[in-house]
């Protein structure tokens, strides 16, 4: 199967899974990967061909005009976790986890504390205060330069599970440096798991 075809397959498969993709057509997506090299383009395996669908799809755009983010989809969020603004990183993250969670986490009052780094000597805590789920949380991030801290996916999950939750955050890679990220059932992860051979899971 040529990389075309399998582009194709890959967004059928996640379209039956439930996952939409509104702002962009099957063409749109397929081409912006097809611009890659095509030789290098011949050497991916399938799973990191389907990490660069999930990183199109996932993709995230922040307008500052109208002070919001245009996402081709709401149900995956893939970013680089290698941060460019650290000040603002887990803001970002958790104000997109909203989004994709369709606010059933009803996370707010996000305040970063970024006072305590060193960011010279790469040492400190990044101190993340935020609302969710009707109460108040506190996580406290070990600074790795500009690199996102992903345990804050488990400690959301913690809030999840804690509330009875049926649905948590599942991960994935791209398989270069993007984190992929779902809000789902265990029924649904499995069923992606078995489709793929890309597989998310809670981190």
């Amino acid at each position: 199967m040529d990389t075309k075809n399998y582009i194709y397959e890959c967004l059928d498969k996640l379209n039956k899974l439930g996952i939409n993709f509104n702002n962009k057509n099957k063409d749109e997506i397929t081409n912006s990967i097809l611009k890659m090299p095509s030789d290098m383009l011949s050497d991916m395996e399938n799973d990191q061909i389907l990490g660069l669908v999930l990183d199109n799809i996932g993709f995230v755009k922040y307008n500052a005009d109208t002070n919001e983010y245009e996402m081709t989809s709401n149900q995956v969020y893939s970013f680089d976790m290698e941060v460019f603004d650290v000040s603002t990183m887990y803001k970002v993250f958790l104000d997109i986890i909203n989004i994709i969670t369709n606010n059933e986490l009803k996370i707010s009052d996000i305040i970063e504390d970024i006072s305590n780094i060193d960011f010279e000597n790469n040492s400190g805590i990044h101190i993340i205060n935020f609302k969710c789920m009707d109460k108040y949380y506190k996580y406290e991030s070990q600074v790795n330069y500009d690199w996102f801290d992903v345990n804050i996916i488990n400690f959301i999950n913690e809030i999840l599970e804690n509330n009875n939750s049926d649905k948590y955050l599942y991960v994935t890679s791209d398989r270069w440096q993007n984190c992929i990220v779902f809000y789902n059932t265990e029924e649904w992860a499995n069923e992606f798991n078995n489709t793929f051979d890309l597989k998310v899971d809670k981190p």
